[in-house]
């Protein structure tokens, strides 16, 4: 049996440990299999699980694993009202009553009035979203029945009750409406970030966990807690790839909805039908949909719209997958037009930090001034109750939906990507035997050295960045050129250079330089260059390296990642696995092919590799929590010095980005090499001393031949010259040109995939930002 690929197993539930951790006891002398936390009635059940891992394996029994899809529905407000308070005739002592308080002609103020009972609670307001359990219940012949309930404060609305099964559910692919799936570590931000709302205070949440959906329960909870005729601003800048787009989100929130009746799971009232959701148009608020409350959640992802909302309660920044310009901008942007509204900015360890050269993977810069959640004390109060697990998270198979599915263990990512944090990362450098080529690397280096040297950095950047070419290139040049080839003969433009095109490039460079020391240095490195390309051509070390470990995942039935820094090498990696003779549905079950987006969101593996060392930017990608073990090849075991700067520069910008910096719960790596000496070329640096910025690594985004891959494909790049050549344009004319029926369609378009590469002028006409305009250049 498969599920997307991955071969399931179903395996009885033998023993739950101390600290949750369910175990399989296998027969005979097999090493017990761990699957994560589970309850301590799964105890003799068999369950289907898949395992990835000798010893580890994770639950996917749909019980604990259920996909997730917004419902189609639409329910009348009349409707709402009524079963939100009870969907029974008769009220009985001990039931949970849900409904919003109305003003009635009684003195007592307001009741609750549906159902054919007037519904009496203390201390209620009128408008507010009530949840009480009945005291006493009486039924009359004439007139309305009469009850009274007990108000019940929970301070959640995701977690109502731990004893009533009430509040927030999501809507699971089986019909069934359940309880959203969140850890210790989202209840303890959950109260403190409304606290800290209520007092009027701004603040930042970094979750450890990626998981797209977190912002928006977020915003959920902001709503449950504000005041009557208040709304919630979610300023959200997401794009095709980078999940957080408005569409993506109103799917989303349709997909949750408040409980009817205790252990109810059949029938739940979508929240979009209780907090209406609004948008922006011309300035002014429209809503969506009728909705029972007057509050409601306001998507948008421009921060000059939020001026059109009245009685905002809050402003949430959703930067967990992307965060566009410098933070401090935005955010004081967002204070000069809202100066009396408290902002909840939301990050995760891999948000995209766009605006400062090559992007930066990690917490935001800004994080480090404002005070954060999660607080120092409640990570080590999780760390201490779980045991450090890796791989638990129910979030990482990454679908082209991005619907937030989840794919694991009960316990969510909040939780589960922490834990990973808080085990002590294992990372190698290994060295993969190179020949003669060792002595042409060791020849650039000199080189490079030798400009850094003498105060020439531009050359010497171009230099290593050629050297970082071929250290990372996981494939023979010979299949790399020829895909550009069949690409560009089939019609595409825009293809990376060649490995002639990028020597050649370097060449042109050495003679046109002005420096009277470049040029040689320039051709010594083209000479080396030239001998390493020549040595790749019959056979590439680290390819061999990479099969090795294939069939040792398939052999041993687990799954590796494979890292590549340019999303045109997953296309000729794949080629070339499977042309080595690999099943085709290896790519998939053994090894998934992750490049810089796409692995924040991996599955669990139990070793990643990464072919040379990478760009400090990626550095947390070393540390990723849903690894085992990750592995740096590089040639000749050179780079571990780099490697381990790099690490621990991440983990120390982890641990002052979180609340109460004085602590450090995130314990810094230990990088282990297989070769007995240190041979970086980094010239005068302590491993052990903090540094401001690797040198080699800076000039990297100076080069054409490190330019950053796009997401566009050829129709995208077309548009985008036709909209450089029409500049200053607007949507009308676009239309005309790219034959849509309307503007609003070419805006659509644009927002979605042209939102990097172009801005509006003084007279709101559409013009190409530096982006786009460095892009047409190329």
């Amino acid at each position: 049996m498969t599920r997307n690929g991955v071969p399931l197993s179903c395996v009885s539930i033998d023993q739950i440990l101390d600290r949750g951790d369910a175990v399989h006891v296998p027969e005979g002398n097999g090493d017990p299999l761990h699957l994560g936390p589970l309850p301590s009635e799964t105890v003799g059940e068999e369950l289907q699980v898949e395992i990835w891992d000798r010893d580890e394996g994770r639950v996917v029994d749909p019980r604990f694993r259920p996909e997730r899809h917004p419902p189609n529905i639409s329910i009348p407000p009349t409707k709402v009202g009524a079963r939100l308070s009870m969907d029974r005739p008769e009220l009985s002592p001990g039931d949970y009553v849900i409904g919003v308080a109305k003003e009635t002609r009684s003195e007592k103020g307001p009741e609750l009035v549906t159902g054919g009972y007037r519904i009496e609670i203390p201390e209620v307001r009128q408008d507010e979203l009530v949840i009480a359990q009945v005291e006493e219940a009486k039924t009359q012949k004439f007139g309305a029945n009469s009850a009274k309930a007990e108000r019940i404060d929970y301070p959640s609305v995701i977690r109502a009750s731990e004893e009533a099964d009430l509040g927030l559910k999501r809507l699971m692919t089986t019909g069934e409406w359940e309880k959203p799936k969140i850890g210790k570590l989202e209840e303890s931000i959950l109260p403190n970030t409304v606290e800290l709302v209520e007092d009027g205070r701004s603040h930042s949440i970094l979750n450890p966990g990626y998981d797209p959906d977190f912002a928006l329960r977020i915003a959920i909870e902001q709503l449950y807690h504000a005041e009557p005729e208040h709304h919630v601003a979610l300023l959200t800048p997401g794009t095709s790839v980078h999940w957080g787009q408005k569409g993506e989100l109103r799917d989303s929130y349709r997909g949750y909805g408040l409980a009817v009746d205790e252990g109810e799971k059949e029938t739940a009232v979508p929240i979009d039908q209780i907090f209406a959701h609004s948008y922006i148009h011309d300035g002014e608020m429209k809503t969506s949909s009728e909705s029972l409350l007057g509050k409601r959640l306001v998507l948008t992802k421009k921060s000059d719209e939020l001026s059109a909302i009245d009685n905002l309660a809050v402003i949430v920044v959703n930067y967990t997958s992307r965060k566009p310009g410098p933070d401090e901008e935005t955010i004081e942007e967002i204070r000069d037009r809202c100066p009396e509204t408290p902002i909840v900015s939301i990050a995760s360890l891999y948000t995209k930090n766009e605006g400062e050269g090559v992007p930066r993977y990690g917490p935001p810069n800004f994080l480090e001034e404002q005070e954060i959640l999660p607080r120092t004390a409640d990570i080590e109060r999780l760390g201490e109750k779980f045991d450090p697990q890796v791989g638990r998270t129910t979030v990482g198979v990454n679908d082209e939906s991005f619907n937030s599915a989840p794919t694991g263990s009960p316990t969510p990512p909040s939780t589960t990507d922490l834990l990973g944090l808080l085990r002590k990362p294992q990372v190698e450098v290994e060295s993969v035997e190179s020949g003669d080529m060792a002595r042409w690397f060791e020849m650039a280096t000199e080189h490079f050295e030798d400009l850094l040297d003498n105060g020439i950095e531009q050359a010497g950047y171009k230099i290593y960045s050629v050297a970082m070419f071929f250290e990372r290139l996981p494939v023979v040049p010979q299949r790399y050129n020829d895909w550009i080839r069949e690409r560009y003969a089939e019609g595409e433009r825009y293809l990376p250079e060649t490995t002639d095109g990028i020597l050649e490039d370097l060449e042109s460079y050495g003679g046109q330089v002005q420096d009277l020391q470049a040029p040689g240095s320039i051709f010594g490195a083209m000479k080396a260059f030239r001998e390493i390309e020549g040595e790749l051509r019959n056979e590439s070390p680290m390819f061999e390296r990479l099969c090795e470990e294939i069939r040792d995942a398939v052999d041993g039935g687990y799954r590796i990642g494979i890292f590549c820094p340019r999303k045109s090498w997953i296309h000729v990696l794949r080629n070339a696995i499977l042309e080595r003779g690999f099943e085709d549905d290896v790519i998939g079950k053994n090894v998934v092919l992750l490049d810089c987006d796409t692995i924040r969101d991996t599955p669990p593996c139990r070793r990643l590799l990464f072919t040379g060392p990478q760009r400090p930017q990626y550095a947390g990608f070393y540390l990723h929590p849903r690894v085992k073990e990750t592995v740096i090849y590089t040639y000749d075991g050179r780079w571990n010095r780099t490697v381990r700067k790099h690490t621990k520069r991440y983990v120390e910008q982890l641990n002052q980005a979180t609340s109460e910096s004085t602590g450090e719960p995130f314990p810094l790596p230990e990088v282990q090499s297989n070769e007995p000496t240190e041979t970086d070329p980094v010239v005068g640096e302590d491993p052990d001393e903090p540094i401001e910025e690797d040198l080699p690594e800076k000039g990297e985004s100076e080069t054409p031949a490190e330019a950053e891959e796009n997401d566009l494909d050829e129709e995208d790049l077309e548009r985008l010259e036709q909209l450089v050549d029409l500049a200053p344009t607007k949507n009308g004319e676009l239309a005309e040109v790219w034959g849509y029926d309307s503007g609003s369609e070419v805006y659509q378009y644009l927002s979605t995939k042209l939102n990097d590469f172009y801005t509006r002028n003084d007279d709101k006409l559409i013009v190409p930002n530096e982006e786009g305009e460095r892009l047409f250049e190329k």
